[in-house]
């Protein structure tokens, strides 16, 4: 039996594919899949982008908090630390991308540091980090410009 409710089981099973591209998930059984993923829904942690026809382009997953050794405790959520951690990004079109972007500008606002994980590691191993202001660049680059420098989409501000 499934204890998560058929609104979230429904939107997840619309997010498993895009998922499964991350090479995290790639492997997880599809309960393993779903309950990770209710832990970033449960706290407001997930950006997603659909079309008119409800299909999943776009998703976003993260984590906050606020010192840096605890990038790798999963177990640690923190709503107003300075560090973000992306746990998953996965869009198939740059508007996907930059709509979960927004989403996520709007909720949490700016960062002192992101730390995105892309497979580009520093000598160290560690994942590569970002200030704001290097991450908006990425941001603007990654959406064909639909982000612009200063983090608001469309030219539209988000603050």
């Amino acid at each position: 039996m499934n204890s998560h409710s058929l609104l979230f089981l429904d939107m997840a099973l619309r997010f498993e594919s895009l998922m499964r591209q991350g090479p995290t998930y790639r492997n997880w059984s599809q309960k393993k899949l779903f309950d990770n993923l209710a832990w970033y829904w449960n706290r407001g942690l997930i950006a997603f982008f659909l079309d008119s026809s409800g299909v999943a382009h776009g998703l976003c997953l993260i984590r906050l908090f606020r010192r840096v050794e605890q990038m790798f405790d999963y177990s640690v959520h923190d709503p107003c630390g300075e560090f973000l951690f992306i746990d998953l990004l996965v869009a198939d079109e740059p508007n996907a991308m930059a709509d979960c972007f927004e989403q996520l500008f709007r909720r949490f606002g700016p960062q002192k540091i992101v730390i995105w994980d892309r497979g580009d590691r520093t000598e160290g191993g560690c994942p590569r980090m970002y200030r704001w202001d290097q991450f908006l660049r990425l941001a603007r680059k990654l959406t064909y410009g639909l982000i612009d420098e200063k983090g608001d989409l469309y030219g539209i501000q988000w603050r």
